[in-house]
């Protein structure tokens, strides 16, 4: 039989919960500010494919300007 120290231990979040919590919310803010500068990341360092099959190198003027 569980005496009342044991119900009120179970009301409180644990470290490990709270390490999770944080360790998951940090996950979560990574993914969805660093996505899109992957992904940009990723298209400077291919750069495009013309329908020919030749690359056009990228760069920040022919980004602006096509």
């Amino acid at each position: 039989m569980a005496d009342m120290s044991d119900i009120s231990r179970l009301d409180q979040p644990s470290t490990f919960h709270q390490v999770c919590s944080h360790s998951a919310n940090l996950l979560r803010v990574g993914i969805q500010y660093g996505f899109l500068p992957f992904v940009i990341y990723l298209g400077f360092k291919r750069g495009g494919q013309l329908p020919t099959g030749e690359y056009v190198e990228l760069g920040l003027l022919s980004l602006l300007w096509g």
